[in-house]
């Protein structure tokens, strides 16, 4: 006959004791095994109304009757770690069936920051402190709620802390009047903290015992400080209290309570005092809605430092911000590059100006303004020679002279950042390159680098493809593989008083990417029934013009037609809706519902929304920063259109 674990029935057991130790009003309820915890409990009032509450338990029994064993357990490190960051407290209870009672303690206290590095598992202890009993349901029941509080931020300054000083004597001062003198102190700070006598009322819990200051945040995080206890001052103590609050809080994702406390006159010291402690809170307390003081506070304190982590890390966040936040958020970044600017310019760390005025190049370059970026790109180089022989150096300056239609520079600075480069990071230059061949004229050797880099790649880029065919298309109908561009002289033979077709082939024969020549023979050959060559046609225009919405709708209405190829028409969709998104998708919804109707409609709009799901290709922000100095090395951080970096 099969038997039955005794380990079975030690849990079972358990789990049994379990309920009855609770208030019959609580709820008691079994967790999958896949969830990693045993239990989950619900905590009601007497009189039945739900409260709301719920933690789950983590159930451990053993029958040894060794005490070490019984209150001693070692558990996953990782496992702790992850009941830590669960959304419910979790509360740990070891059962032991010879003392026949549980002790327990909350997952989020257990103390991990000694384990060894490289530990696997980490030790829990219990104490005859921590015996469950009727007198621990209330801490329970306050203990959950305060995690709820804190996990939906529903806490705001002044934030409750109970404090407890365990030393006789401080400072050679007798404790109750070391307690009396901190606690007047501590009401400097009354916006922020509030004594509490009861801890079940606080969030805080300030402990000093033998030199060292620990501020619990409701055994969420904590932080200790250690001091000479010869010299303790309780002036000085209620300042790294009210620090170590706001440390806590910025852990625990209240970016904004912290930053009003980190900002206080007097905590601002104590920043720059231990600023290694609010590294790794930058991104959190610039997100707090008083970004300008906040980063002039970080500035000033990473200047104390003796190094650029501070600053490495500000720019990476305000980076970030860049992209999806409002006008504050680049103002504090123009701030802090200018201020690094200014800060290594009175140093006369020419290095380091260098790598100042390159990203601010990079920052200037990213709001569209061109002219100022490359002022600063040229001044980078002066005061940094290295940039010279720095492939994205070269492509950046490339990109820069290509907006403001510098194309033969831009072409020159691509093959200068080829030169540099090797491997993909040198073929990812060539359609670039490519480009601003075609855009200076040299329309052959733009087809020649486009076909050098289709041909060996294996994702080929709809933009790149669609221009190196209508590329090859215009070198076929204008005989014209290489010309100085004449804008100028092509306006004039496509303006009103000269719009035949023949000086619009003029207009083309002066400047073969004039996008009016090319729009204004679209409309001529559609109007002739010459589709295929009225969708090249308004091809042309809309790759010259890329924002020329129109364009890209009557290229997309010519292209269906029999006569062009279905490649086509879904490679024009695609390029059309990477470059105008939603105008784009608007107009041709528009359009297509006045030319067509019933069936007819209702297959253009399958047509329709099966290219569009197809198509979507997000129109990322292609920013990589470079921040370099930071130990002699280069930091990198790329940035898409979403803010996120990597």
């Amino acid at each position: 006959m099969p038997k039955r674990p005794a380990q079975h029935q030690i849990e079972d057991r358990s789990r049994a004791k379990l309920g009855l130790s609770f208030p019959r009003e609580w709820l008691l309820r079994d967790k999958d095994k896949d969830y990693g915890v045993d239990a989950e409990v619900e905590i009601f009032e007497p009189s039945g109304e739900a409260t709301g509450l719920i933690f789950l338990v983590q159930l451990k029994a053993t029958e040894s009757v060794d005490s070490s064993v019984i209150r001693d357990i070692d558990f996953n490190l990782d496992r702790i770690n992850y009941y830590s960051s669960m959304e419910l407290p979790v509360l740990i209870c070891r059962y032991s069936c010879e003392e026949d009672l549980f002790y327990y303690k909350w997952a989020s206290s257990v103390d991990t920051c000694n384990c060894k590095p490289g530990a696997r598992t980490v030790r829990v202890k219990f104490s005859s402190d921590d015996v469950l009993c009727a007198g621990s349901m209330d801490a329970i029941r306050e203990h959950v709620k305060k995690i709820r509080d804190v996990r939906r931020g529903r806490m705001g300054l002044p934030i409750k802390l109970n404090l407890a000083v365990m030393d006789e004597y401080i400072g050679g001062e007798p404790r109750g009047l070391f307690i009396a003198k901190l606690s007047a102190d501590l009401k400097r700070y009354r916006d922020c903290v509030e004594l509490e006598d009861d801890h079940f009322n606080s969030y805080f819990s300030v402990v000093l015992f033998s030199g060292v200051l620990t501020v619990d945040f409701c055994g969420l995080t904590a932080l200790s400080l250690d001091f000479d206890e010869s010299g303790m001052d309780y002036k000085s103590l209620a300042g790294d209290i009210v620090f170590g609050v706001a440390v806590c809080l910025a852990r625990m994702n209240m970016g904004a309570e912290a930053a009003r406390v980190f900002l206080k006159k007097d905590i601002e010291s104590k920043v720059f005092e231990r600023v290694e402690l609010i590294i790794n809170l930058i991104p959190g307390l610039i997100s707090s809605g008083m970004i300008e003081e906040v980063t002039d506070l970080l500035l000033k304190a990473g200047d104390g430092t003796g190094g650029n982590l501070v600053e490495a890390i500000l720019h990476m966040s305000l980076m970030c911000r860049t992209t999806t936040g409002g006008g504050e958020d680049v103002n504090a970044f123009s701030k802090t590059l200018k201020y690094c600017l200014n800060k290594y310019t009175n140093e006369e760390n020419k290095e380091q100006m260098g790598v100042a005025h390159y990203n601010l190049a990079n920052h200037l370059s990213g709001r569209g303004l061109l002219k100022e970026a490359f002022h600063h790109y040229v001044k980078a180089k002066n005061n940094c020679p290295f940039y010279l022989e720095a492939f994205y150096f070269y492509k950046e300056v490339a990109a820069v002279l290509f907006r403001i239609k510098k194309y033969r520079f831009a072409s020159h600075f691509y093959k200068k950042a080829m030169g540099f480069a090797s491997g993909e990071l040198r073929d990812e230059i060539k359609p670039f390159l490519a480009d601003s061949l075609m855009f200076s004229g040299q329309y052959h050797s733009a087809v020649k680098i486009f076909d050098d880099y289709l041909d060996g790649t294996e994702s080929l880029d709809p933009e790149w493809l669609l221009k190196s065919m209508c590329l090859k298309a215009l070198i076929d109908n204008t005989r014209i593989q290489e010309q100085i561009r004449a804008p100028q002289k092509a306006q004039y033979f496509v303006s009103e008083d000269l719009a035949g077709e023949s000086n619009i082939e003029e207009a083309i024969k002066a400047d073969c990417l004039c996008a009016l020549a090319w729009f204004n023979l679209g409309v001529n050959k559609s109007m002739g029934n010459e589709h295929k060559f009225a969708a090249f046609c308004f091809c042309m225009c809309g790759l010259i013009q890329s924002a020329d919405v129109e364009a890209w709708v009557n290229a997309f209405l010519c292209s269906l037609n029999k006569e062009v190829e279905a490649g086509i028409v879904g490679l024009i969709f695609t390029v059309a809706d990477y470059y105008n998104g939603e105008e784009f998708l608007f107009e041709v919804y528009s359009q297509v519902g006045n030319r067509f109707e019933g069936r007819a409609l209702a297959s253009m709009h399958g047509l329709l929304e099966m290219l569009k799901n197809s198509s979507r290709r997000s129109k990322t922000d292609k920013r990589v920063y470079r921040i370099h100095g930071f130990d002699g090395g280069t930091l990198e951080f790329r940035l898409d259109n979403e803010g996120s970096g990597y």
